[in-house]
């Protein structure tokens, strides 16, 4: 098998938004330390694929990523989990 297989995911499963979405909902101050160490979790993930792009086996199949613009994000989160 393909080390490419092993690598995490670079955008973030439907489950994850959807987690990050239910907190912010809640409108709770205490989330927000969740949904940004969330924030960090992908930027994290995606990280480790992106260096890896262009990612061509050798059967010339080449890999489609798609990665999620989490600056903005993960500086709302922060920001929002201080308390600012």
């Amino acid at each position: 098998m393909c080390k490419a297989w092993n690598l995490p995911s670079e955008k973030p499963k439907p489950a994850t938004l959807a987690t990050i979405e239910q907190l912010k909902a809640e409108n709770r101050p205490e989330r927000w330390e969740r949904v940004h160490k969330i924030h960090l979790d992908i930027r994290s993930r995606q990280n480790k694929v992106a260096p890896l792009t262009p990612l061509v086996a050798k059967n010339s199949y080449r890999a489609q990523f798609q990665f999620v613009e989490i600056a903005a994000m993960e500086r709302q989160s922060r920001e929002k989990a201080a308390g600012i």
